[in-house]
């Protein structure tokens, strides 16, 4: 009887572990596919690039920016972000 009893709890923590891998890719799965929906909608780069952070945000807890170079060249961030958002820091990163 022990060792049904062993047999039975190590096969139902491997279902569970199976369930619960099954539930994150489907919560990813699901984000990926309302991202795809939005980006068909987007009209301007603002809107492409606010669509994929909040993406990244939500999906992995990342906080990102799309820096592209204005007129003269230097990078810029294309959307509006938060005010703790510190991207002066990082643009030095992003030119190398």
């Amino acid at each position: 009887m022990l060792a049904v009893a062993l047999i039975t709890g190590h096969l139902t923590a491997g279902l569970r572990q199976q369930a619960d891998a099954a539930s994150l890719k489907e919560r990813r799965t699901h984000a990926m596919y309302e991202m795809a929906r939005d980006l068909a909608g987007a009209l301007t780069i603002e809107q492409t690039a606010e669509i994929v952070r909040r993406f990244l945000f939500d999906a992995l807890s990342l906080d990102v920016a799309l820096l592209l170079p204005d007129e003269e060249g230097e990078l810029r961030p294309v959307a509006k972000f938060q005010d703790d958002f510190q991207i002066d820091n990082r643009l030095a990163l992003a030119r190398l």
